[in-house]
């Protein structure tokens, strides 16, 4: 790993400005208060930054089982099957081993539109089959807000 982590660094930045920078700002002015914003914003990126990535992966992890799951619920012919599978596809590779933010983004984005598309195909139809894969995109769609609201402290 290397150090500092950017955890670290912002919250050595958050730190160097609140004990160098505001005791030589005027009290009251907006140059002060804008630079306390600015410090409390630091450290609240600097709380989450570390857990970013792996939330990013662990819900890559989810999204993805479940798109394979929901695939699988579809019968071998539905096209719906076949644009899932290929959606997973076409998504840009990542080796999760050496996993950084923007490429795990980018798959993340990618597979987001996927699942947002099987949704909209699945939508309509209430066989047993695609609802049953509706259910298993739903219950993952779930999941993944809430990990999102654990990394925003909600």
């Amino acid at each position: 790993m290397i150090r500092p982590a950017v955890g670290e660094l912002l919250r050595g930045v958050a730190a160097q400005l609140d004990a160098s920078v505001v005791p030589e700002l005027v009290s009251g002015s907006a140059a002060r208060n804008q630079t306390r914003a600015a410090i409390a914003v630091l450290r609240r990126i600097a709380g989450v930054w570390d857990e970013v990535v792996p939330s990013l992966l662990a819900d890559l992890a989810d999204l993805e089982g479940a798109l394979c799951a929901a695939a699988d619920r579809l019968e071998r012919g539905d096209p719906r099957r076949a644009a899932l599978l290929e959606a997973l596809d076409a998504a840009p590779a990542l080796d999760a081993g050496l996993a950084t933010y923007a490429p795990a983004a980018a798959r993340h984005e990618a597979i987001q539109d996927a699942f947002d598309a099987a949704l909209a195909a699945l939508g309509g139809d209430a066989s047993g089959a695609a609802a049953n894969a509706r259910q298993e995109l739903l219950a993952a769609l779930r999941r993944s807000v809430a990990r999102s609201r654990s990394l925003s402290g909600r």
